[in-house]
């Protein structure tokens, strides 16, 4: 089965002038990728942050997104997956109610036949919606 793992855009505080998000590579997309790819699968995995990380986009009016705008993700997901897998760690670190927010629904408009998992690294589980 085709697995798609989405790794989010940066999520920072609007006008936080300490930088409230700090990049870092989510641990979690790669492993995860490698073990599906060990059981027979064919991961592929979409890096908002990396592939474009000097676009902001305004979010919920007191955020702002770093990376690729939604629409650019869902553009990224192969039409024939069969999951798809979105990591809260790396920009949503504390807060897995945006990451919900911002893709979980979206996909589900978009896709709405695909197996849709939140990664929430902070409980360590694995939930679906």
């Amino acid at each position: 089965m085709k697995v798609d793992l989405v790794i989010p855009p940066l999520m920072n505080q609007k006008g936080d002038v300490f930088g409230s998000g700090i990049p870092y590579m989510s641990m979690e997309v790669p492993y995860t990728a490698a073990a599906l790819r060990q059981a027979g699968h064919e991961p592929a995995i979409v890096d908002s942050f990396g592939e474009k990380p000097h676009q902001f986009t305004n979010y919920k009016q007191k955020y702002f997104l770093r990376g690729l705008r939604a629409e650019e993700i869902i553009a990224r997901i192969r039409p024939d997956a069969g999951a798809v897998f979105v990591s809260t760690n790396s920009g949503f670190v504390s807060n897995y109610g945006l990451a919900y927010d911002f893709l979980a629904d979206l996909l589900r408009k978009l896709k709405p036949k695909v197996l849709l998992w939140i990664l929430p690294p902070q409980l360590g589980l694995t939930h679906s919606v």
